[in-house]
């Protein structure tokens, strides 16, 4: 096995343990993993959404009492892997991402090295795949023993833009879009990130909401519960998954396992507050969200806050 497939069949094996195991730091809901010749196509995602099917009688849900990787979790099986397959490397190589009928060429590198996670030994992975003047940076922490994931961060580039405008002397107010809407970004900005301003789901900053804010309790008690459990801060991105796990089994409960009632029921969904906003669908809007789901934020001695 060569270098490329050894890293992308460590990765692959660590993605699944990721499903078995549970939410990891920091993972965007809705993005697309690319691994060499990896390609995603409306196609091949209609396929398993149509492969789906769900009976709500035989599901059976009970929350945990203990978190990941103690007794509570230890029945859950988790995918075979060889601890053997990674080592300290650098790969470069090339790769195509279909999007539709839109391809897109990719220069890929890869640098495998020895880290250390909370005084665990791990392997990080840094991955970089760039396309024209664009790029974007993935870094993988996987258990140096076990090869399970541990945290997966998406692309420090906007903290080196920050670090960059200040160096520059810039005065004029930087912004950014939703997508660094994350405790880690302001981290990895450190001084730079002062007074950057984002547009911005509510949860960041769930408890400076007025308290007549009828997001105000859910992304509260989302942000307690993830932080009390997880041990670090929350992002918008693990928000998202949750509101659109909440909307398909309110949607479920009320149409039951039929997926074409299941996406009426959906697409008939009023009213319903999540972290990321109040949903309102309908058959021509399956984004459900408006502006008013967004707060305009800005960086303040290190924390997310309203900006005025």
């Amino acid at each position: 096995m060569g270098d490329i497939e050894r890293v992308s069949e460590v990765l692959v094996q660590a993605e699944r343990a990721a499903t078995a195991v549970g939410p990891v730091s920091d993972l965007v809901s809705g993005g697309l993993t690319l691994d060499m010749a990896h390609t995603v196509c409306e196609e091949n995602i209609q396929k398993r959404l149509d492969a789906i099917t769900v009976d709500p009688k035989t599901v059976t849900l009970a929350a945990p009492e203990k978190g990941p990787g103690d007794a509570a979790t230890a029945a859950v099986p988790l995918p075979a892997v060889d601890a053997g397959l990674l080592g300290p490397m650098s790969l470069a190589y090339k790769g195509t991402l279909m999007m539709g009928d839109r391809k897109i060429d990719l220069d890929i590198t890869r640098l495998v090295s020895k880290a250390a996670l909370a005084g665990a030994p791990s392997w990080r992975v840094i991955t970089t795949q760039s396309s024209g003047a664009q790029s974007a940076v993935d870094t993988f922490d996987l258990d140096a023993t076990t090869l399970l994931p541990r945290r997966w961060a998406v692309s420090q580039g906007p903290a080196l833009v920050n670090k960059g405008y200040k160096q520059l002397g810039i005065t004029l107010p930087l912004y950014h879009a939703h997508g660094v809407a994350s405790e880690e970004f302001i981290k990895l900005s450190g001084p730079a990130g002062e007074g950057v301003r984002l547009p911005a789901a509510a949860l960041l900053v769930a408890d400076k909401l007025p308290a007549n804010d009828p997001q105000k309790a859910v992304a509260t008690a989302y942000r307690k519960a993830y932080s009390e459990r997880y041990k670090e801060d929350v992002s918008t991105f693990g928000g998202h998954a949750y509101d659109a796990m909440k909307i398909l089994v309110k949607a479920i409960e009320t149409a039951g396992a039929d997926k074409e009632k299941v996406r009426d029921s959906i697409e008939n969904m009023k009213g319903f507050v999540g972290t990321g906003g109040v949903f309102n669908f309908s058959a021509t809007d399956h984004n459900g969200l408006d502006k008013s789901a967004f707060e305009m934020l800005t960086v303040k001695k290190g924390k997310f806050v309203v900006y005025k």
